[in-house]
């Protein structure tokens, strides 16, 4: 049997993984509290919610998929590439995450192709692990 305790998985969790898998409950907290706070009107899109990020910058996505489940009265998906499907368009909210540095300056999720139109895009703040704002910044 293997040593799962906390101090063991500490030695093999260099990024602090487990730290963050336990707070889960005070981030969605916090991400419900940013977006009642952030004044963001209201829309009921029939393409739902696309979340586009690469690599750890869309694991938002998957957990907020999986906290809401059947729940949801709008698709809610996750794009992990360069350029967004193409059921993604004007009826479809699109949330951007961070991308990798080699690529943020030049290169974004893109979903414009002459045979569609842009989705509707969302420009909400995301902040990283570490960000010196969070709860305690509300007032």
């Amino acid at each position: 049997m293997s040593d799962l305790s906390r101090r063991a998985i500490q030695a093999v969790d260099p990024a602090g993984m487990l730290d963050d898998v336990l707070a889960q409950h005070a981030q969605l907290d916090d991400a419900l509290w940013r977006v009642d706070s952030a004044g963001i009107e209201r829309r009921d899109l029939a393409g739902g919610l696309v979340v586009a990020g690469m690599g750890g910058s869309a694991v938002g996505g998957d957990l907020a998929a999986a906290a809401i489940g059947d729940r949801a009265e709008r698709p809610l998906r996750t794009v992990r590439a360069y350029v967004l499907d193409r059921y993604v368009g004007q009826d479809t909210l699109v949330r951007r995450l961070a991308l990798p540095a080699r690529r943020a300056s030049s290169s974004q999720p893109e979903a414009r192709s002459p045979s569609r139109p842009a989705p509707t895009a969302c420009r909400w703040s995301a902040c990283p692990r570490g960000c010196s704002r969070g709860p305690r910044w509300r007032t």
